[in-house]
């Protein structure tokens, strides 16, 4: 059986805070959380709060109609 690679659903705002230099030392001042909880964040994008992608909006200077975009789905 063939291997099938699925693309997944957050995987391009994954990328989209990456590409912005949002690694999880960065992203943790930005959000106001630990390391660790940034860099499950960044694993896992599903989880971040409303509180959370207005800070990544504001205070990391990506503009929300890119974050819109790449969370589409």
């Amino acid at each position: 059986m063939p291997h099938l690679k699925r693309d997944e659903p957050f995987a391009a705002f994954r990328r989209l805070l990456i590409g912005y230099g949002l690694t999880a030392p960065h992203l943790s001042k930005i959000i106001g959380r630990n390391d660790n909880t940034a860099r499950d964040r960044l694993k896992r994008p599903e989880t971040f709060t409303l509180g959370e992608l207005r800070a990544i909006s504001l205070k990391g200077h990506i503009p929300v109609e890119e974050m819109r975009e790449a969370i589409r789905f």
